[in-house]
């Protein structure tokens, strides 16, 4: 998501002393009765529309896998959530609900950032598109561990790998050239056209993965 992302892109929310600044100054200026209404709007727009891309290209992606997979597990409520955690997350909802020292909101936060995107809860801004996290690694796992016993868990993941997917093919079509894949960070990072590689690359990979499964799972069931 570009509004988080390091290099030349806009800061992560809530870490920008401009923007901290300025909200400040438009807070000073407003009643207080509605102090508290506008800074919880002006802190849900930061990634709102960034959120909201990413939900939007997650929809078309999961569409042309309704499409291509012909399995009726995509239409289980299962699948939407992982889909729905790992393309774009609750973006909606107010990025904060108390002090962001507390520990109630920094498990709040799983909720507001996306799958790929919890480096930045786990490790800091500074891993931020951690190559473990915006990779296939981790949803191809969790779909390989569950595949002896398709049910909730094995949709779920299913829902996972192609929100994942188009997660990471968004990122790679949208986000700067400067933004950086992390390995071992200001150690060994890659940018430009191979940090944009990387992540499409593992988009589409997932997609196919998953598509893959969805078959053999499918077939199996038939025999």
């Amino acid at each position: 998501m570009d509004s988080r992302l390091r290099g030349s892109d806009p800061p992560a929310h809530g870490h920008s002393r401009v923007g901290g600044n300025l909200s400040s100054s438009v807070l000073e200026s407003v009643p207080k009765l509605l102090k508290q209404p506008l800074r919880l709007f002006m802190d849900m727009s930061n990634y709102f529309w960034d959120g909201f891309q990413h939900a939007v290209f997650g929809g078309c992606v999961a569409f042309i896998f309704n499409l291509v997979s012909h399995t009726s597990e995509i239409r289980k409520r299962e699948y939407l959530v992982g889909l729905v955690v790992s393309s774009s997350a609750l973006f909606f909802l107010p990025s904060h609900i108390t002090s962001t020292r507390s520990i109630i909101d920094w498990f709040y936060q799983f909720l507001h950032y996306p799958l790929a995107d919890w480096d930045i809860l786990l490790f800091g801004i500074d891993w931020h598109r951690f190559f473990v996290t915006h990779s296939l690694m981790i949803p191809v796992l969790l779909l390989v561990l569950v595949l002896h016993k398709p049910g909730g868990y094995y949709r779920f993941c299913v829902g996972l790998c192609i929100g994942m997917s188009s997660h990471l093919v968004w990122d790679a079509l949208t986000c700067s050239m400067f933004t950086p894949i992390v390995f071992l960070n200001n150690v060994i990072e890659i940018r430009g056209y191979l940090a944009k590689g990387w992540l499409l690359v593992n988009g589409m990979l997932l997609f196919l993965f998953a598509w893959f499964v969805t078959q053999k799972v499918h077939r199996s069931r038939k025999e």
